[in-house]
Parts: structure tokens; sequence; C-alpha cells
């Protein structure tokens, strides 16, 4: 982009295009489904008469919570920028959306992390008499939380100084955080490649036919489908890592 000597980059011309509805429209089918969903499995267990909550059930519960909040504020999010072009956000608008984002991303992190411990306590609950099976569960759940206090810190230290990262427009300077959200991401897909296939070794020593074993797995890899949605995340970051960008020229909120 062409910009007077010594002076900052001209910006684009107007581009009233919006996204925003998209957004609002997928956040809201995502929240109906999932509120269903959660609400069929206590319902079938209740018709089943074993409505006995275990820790599966409560993570359940809290990732269906922190999953809403995420997309409740996605919602919010597109009445003061996102899904518009970054050049079309007023100035007094920046700091709100620059919270906003950080506070998504604690949302999101802590929905997926959430998911995670759903898994792992769903496979303590099936394969309890295991003990050494538990503490592998054990292990990788802490390493799962390890990752999630991580991810929640991390995105309020880009810049410094750190009041910057929630108001942008004062006096400071950002690191590159490219690296960062690849890493994350990758740590992500990497974590929940493991938690599908933990239940492998469990399942195939049971006293049941191979069939049964296969169809027995067949249900876990169908049950775990944040696994496939966290390896298309990497996958597309990889591919476009400028819908992460957010120094001058990057317009990440209408990608």
């Amino acid at each position: 982009m062409d910009s007077p000597a010594g002076g900052p980059p001209a910006l684009p011309p107007p581009d009233y295009s919006d996204r925003g509805p998209g957004v609002v429209a997928c956040a809201v089918v995502g929240i109906v489904v999932a509120t269903l969903a959660v609400l069929l499995r206590f319902w079938s267990r209740r018709i089943a008469s074993s409505l006995y909550i275990w820790w599966d059930d409560w993570a359940i519960i809290a990732t269906l919570l922190f999953s809403n909040a995420f997309l409740s504020v996605n919602i919010y999010w597109t009445t003061i920028g996102l899904g518009q072009h970054t050049w079309m956000t007023p100035l007094e608008l920046v700091p709100r959306n620059t919270v906003t984002n950080c506070v998504a991303l604690v949302l999101y992190s802590s929905t997926i992390w959430m998911i995670k411990t759903s898994a792992l306590t769903f496979y303590a609950r099936i394969f309890r008499l295991s003990k050494t099976f538990v503490k592998v569960l054990w292990a990788v759940g802490g390493i799962c939380t390890a990752w999630w206090i991580v991810t929640c810190i991390v995105p309020w230290t880009f810049c410094d100084p750190i009041e910057m990262n929630v108001n942008p427009l004062i006096p400071g300077v950002c690191r590159d955080s490219m690296g960062w959200y690849i890493g994350s991401a990758f740590t992500n897909a990497f974590l929940d490649l493991v938690i599908l296939v933990l239940p492998v070794p469990a399942t195939w020593r049971l006293k049941m036919s191979a069939r049964k074993r296969v169809a027995v797995l067949g249900v876990f890899l169908l049950g775990y489908v944040s696994a496939f949605l966290s390896f298309a995340r990497f996958i597309i970051i990889v591919r476009d890592p400028s819908m992460l960008e957010a120094g001058p020229g990057a317009d990440p909120s209408c990608k």
C-alpha cells in the first residue's frame, strides 16, 4: 500500500462488506445444537434408568457453558466490528475489540480444555479397573490443563507495556505472535490425537470378538469429533497464517 514518505500507510478504499450475519447464524446454530445434544444425553440416561452423574457429565455441562459463552461473545463482537474490515472499525471501538478478542480466546481455550477433560473422565469411567490406564489419563489430563493455563495467559502478554494488549492505540511494542498461535494449534491437535488413540489398547483387550472391538473403537472415534476439527484448524492456520496477523495492514476479522 503506497503511503507518503515517513507517514503511516494509506488506508484502503471504504468497503462495507460484513460477514457478521454469517457469524451470528453459525453461533446461534452452535448454541442450539450443543444445548440440545447435552439435554438429549441426560434424557437418554434417564430413560435408561441410569441417571448417575459422574465427572464426565459435569465436564460436559462445563463444556456447554464455556462453549455457549464463547459463541455469545462472538455474537456481541459482531456489533463492534467482527466480520468487517479492520480499517472500517472506528478508533474508539478498537480497545473494546481487542479486549473482546482476548476474552474470546480464553473462552475458546476453556471450551477445548473441557472437551478433552470430558473425554478423559469418560475413559476413566469405562476403564476404571485398569490402574495403569487411569494413571496415564491423569498424566494426559495434567498436560491438557497446563496447555489450557498457558493459552489463557500468553495472549495477554504479547505487547509491552501490558496495557497495550487491551488498548493497541497506546505507545508500545508487540511481539510477533504467529509462531505462538501455530505452536498452540499444533499442541492442541497433537493432544487430541493422543486422546483419540488412548482407548485403543484397553479396548482391544476386551473379551469380545474382533468385529465388536472395532465397532466399539468406531464409537469412540465418532464421539470425539473435536480431534478432526483441531487438525482442520491447524491445517487452515498453516496454509493461511494471515488470518491471525494483527500488525499494520492486517485484516483478521474479515477472513
